[in-house]
């Protein structure tokens, strides 16, 4: 799929571009290897701001953006974004890419932790291959590719291989499951990247190169600098590691990215309707319950949350529905569902509402729900999310025309997507929308919301249905 947008009109810029900017491609051996130290020698000096305007296209941006943000969550704010955008030349609306470069080496995303933390990682490294005229591919990290060494630990005996990041098993198998070969790349040029060591500080040698964005990676070797080298030179293998999860990253991109990230197609028993509000909750136990108290996921409870929200939606037409991984047992009599159920009548989506209506053997059944789970958030038309990374992707790639989000947290916040509401509970302001003439999110007032709270109790005093009314007063208006 890559190959096939890259070779569109569309999507392809002057053909030499990328050729031109990398001094060292066509070169093989020594001469290669004194090419590559030489241009990352000069490029230093020169500075990451120089060499990245040079190189230009989402490149120049991705690399303004992380020197900038420099931070696992940080991104820079829309203005500052729109000015790199500018130094770069790139333009979001209409991304060009040059044409795919026999010289032009491979980008891989190393994929480690959940999977919407792996949604990231091949999104990151699609794009740098795109704009890089390289080939893609996507690879389960390498034990050798952890963040720290850990002390040896035996069995019977036998040393045992240290531990992988957690759930990036379940997370890789669920990739390979729900994506086609094509779209996970040219798995089958892995062969050319050297083995690398990060926690012995090996980061370049033989022709590969990692661009480590996780802290440890960043403390041996700082990120400005590794920025510098994986422009300046032309690997035969450039692998991306680490999570990526700023929304500056992908701003504008939703609609590239779509074609991009396409999953296997995935028939279900029953999907969410056109008038339904979809809500899905990641943590199934409140603070309340004692379990993990400190975990802020914990915290989207109907108070803080909820309650602000849906004191201005209209549900005459549509019901609530909630995606959840949590069960109607203990969980969740220590969740935010009862509230839910109590206050809007909402529906816990039970998995066999939402099973495939074909599913291949092959594949495991606790993998296939993640899947099916993943394919009715996409679906939904109006959707409301906390903090997930697994539901930011399905916000971001999918067919919501509503999306309710965080407006401050541990998640990306995409402002600027015409298609979010936001709501920040740490500061109790919710119904934010981006202001591009301010360059920020703007919330509602104290006026207006004070209007929709009188509003939700007039509501429950006039005895209308819960969840049936709107932000101007009365059962169910709008």
């Amino acid at each position: 799929m890559l190959l096939l947008l890259l070779a569109t009109a569309s999507a392809r810029g002057p053909a030499s571009s990328a050729s031109q900017r990398l001094p060292c491609r066509g070169l093989r051996g020594p001469a290669r290897r004194d090419c590559v130290e030489n241009a990352t020698a000069a490029a230093e000096r020169r500075g990451i701001t120089s060499v990245a305007s040079a190189r230009g296209g989402w490149v120049c941006r991705a690399a303004l953006v992380m020197k900038q943000g420099q931070g696992h969550h940080v991104s820079v704010n829309p203005k500052q974004r729109a000015a790199i955008d500018k130094k770069c030349g790139f333009d979001p609306r209409n991304p060009r890419f040059p044409a795919r470069d026999a010289d032009a080496g491979l980008v891989v995303a190393v994929h480690h932790n959940g999977f919407g933390n792996q949604l990231f990682q091949l999104a990151f490294a699609k794009l740098w291959a795109a704009a890089s005229g390289a080939d893609f591919a996507a690879a389960l990290i390498d034990r050798r590719e952890i963040p720290f060494e850990e002390q040896p630990k035996y069995k019977n005996g036998v040393v045992v291989p240290p531990r992988l990041p957690p759930h990036s098993d379940v997370g890789w198998r669920l990739f390979e499951q729900y994506f086609s070969n094509e779209s996970l790349g040219r798995r089958d040029r892995l062969g050319t990247c050297a083995p690398l060591v990060p926690y012995e500080n090996q980061y370049v040698g033989n022709g590969t190169r990692i661009l480590g964005g996780r802290g440890a990676d960043t403390k041996r070797i700082p990120l400005e600098k590794q920025l510098v080298g994986a422009l300046a030179a032309n690997d035969t293998c450039l692998k991306t590691l680490g999570y990526f999860q700023d929304y500056s990253l992908y701003a504008g991109l939703a609609g590239y990215l779509r074609k991009e990230i396409a999953p296997t197609p995935v028939d279900l028993v029953e999907g969410p309707g056109p008038d339904d509000v979809v809500i899905h909750i990641r943590k199934c136990r409140t603070a309340a319950s004692g379990v993990h108290g400190l975990n802020k996921d914990q915290y989207y409870n109907w108070d803080n949350y909820f309650r602000h929200i849906f004191a201005g939606l209209d549900l005459r037409n549509g019901s609530v529905k909630v995606v959840t991984v949590c069960s109607e047992d203990s969980n969740f009599a220590n969740s935010v569902l009862p509230e839910l159920v109590q206050h809007v009548n909402a529906t816990h989506v039970q998995p066999d509402r939402v099973r495939a209506v074909k599913m291949d053997p092959r594949h495991h059944r606790g993998n296939m729900r993640v899947i099916e789970d993943f394919t009715y958030l996409t679906r939904a038309k109006r959707l409301i999310v906390t903090e997930s990374t697994f539901a930011w992707w399905a916000a971001f790639l999918g067919d919501a025309d509503e999306i309710h989000a965080p407006g401050l947290g541990r998640m990306p916040v995409p402002a600027g997507e015409p298609r979010y509401v936001f709501h920040d509970m740490h500061s109790r302001q919710y119904w934010g929308r981006y202001d591009a003439t301010r360059g920020t999110i703007v919330y509602a007032d104290d006026a207006t919301t004070e209007k929709i709270y009188r509003n939700w109790t007039a509501a429950d005093l006039q005895g209308c249905p819960r969840g049936k009314f709107g932000m101007t007063g009365g059962c169910g208006t709008a």
